[in-house]
């Protein structure tokens, strides 16, 4: 009986170390000695490291195809440096929704090195975080952005008054209010008054120069959120008469137009945009469906 016992114990572990070889098994080398030495147990241990590792090897495809996931171009991503000195890629918005704090904190302290501008959207949303350290950091990064742009429009500001018909520091001034307006930062009676500021600056550089085409539509855009009155529907015919083939400026006049309570006049410049052959961009395009389905439906 023993003999019989010696030969199957043996039988079995050639068998074991054969499937090991073809690589059907992918246990680790440390169990064949226990295999070899401990009859029955040895084999019952080597099926449970076999479980054992190949658990091991299933979660770690599953990270990786999770990571090649969040590391797709479609999300906005940005690098941090690790304690290890190596760079790691995570998304903001995938930090904010894991339950990770030590990454959130990690994310944030580097965007506060880096250029919070791009990142304000996110901020934003990161202040209504239920992480309190995560709140914080949004909140005083928000606030510095905003302390940055206040102080180069008060530096603007100071040179403008030194050279008031200087075209250069009015177009550096413009550019920064601009920026400051679209930046999300601001709204109330705040953004008001900074776009009144930058009406005063859009008027002083038209002055200066009245074909300026990106100026005028930067300030007709400007005045439709402060007061879509007559005198900007004339800004707006002057400039169709100027740049007739723009399709900026029949989308400012549906703007006009609605904001007015015009509707049936949005129909007759749609038909005049045909007539006129205005070349369309993709995203003029996609407008122009928008108003027609719009027409056709009311």
């Amino acid at each position: 009986m023993c003999w019989i016992l010696m030969v199957l114990h043996i039988g079995n572990c050639l068998f074991i170390h054969y499937l090991r070889k073809t690589d059907c098994l992918i246990s680790r080398n440390m169990v064949m000695p226990v295999v070899w030495f401990i009859p029955i147990w040895g084999t019952l241990m080597a099926i449970a490291d076999e479980y054992t590792v190949r658990q091991r090897v299933n979660a770690s495809k599953a990270f990786e195809i999770e990571r090649l996931e969040l590391t797709d171009k479609r999300y906005r991503s940005i690098e941090v440096d690790s304690s290890e000195n190596n760079k790691i890629t995570v998304p903001l918005e995938e930090a904010m929704l894991i339950n990770d704090a030590k990454t959130r904190r990690t994310l944030m302290l580097d965007i506060l090195h880096k250029n919070p501008k791009e990142y304000v959207d996110l901020l934003q949303r990161a202040r209504l975080s239920e992480d309190v350290e995560l709140t914080h950091y949004a909140t005083t990064t928000i606030m510095e952005v905003q302390s940055e742009y206040e102080a180069l429009i008060q530096q603007c500001e100071a040179e403008v008054s030194k050279e008031p018909n200087s075209e250069k520091l009015l177009r550096k001034y413009a550019k920064t209010i601009y920026a400051y307006i679209n930046s999300g930062l601001i709204s109330g009676n705040i953004l008001f008054i900074q776009r009144v500021e930058l009406r005063r600056v859009l008027e002083k550089i038209l002055v200066l120069c009245p074909d300026d085409h990106r100026k005028v539509i930067q300030y007709i855009e400007n005045e439709m959120e402060l007061d879509p009155s007559e005198n900007l529907l004339t800004r707006l015919e002057e400039a169709s008469k100027k740049w007739p083939q723009d399709e900026k400026i029949y989308m400012l006049f549906v703007n006009y137009y609605c904001k007015t309570g015009q509707g049936k006049k949005i129909q007759e410049l749609l038909e005049q945009l045909t007539q006129n052959k205005v070349y369309l961009s993709r995203e003029g395009k996609e407008w122009y469906s928008f108003w027609k389905r719009e027409e056709a439906e009311s």
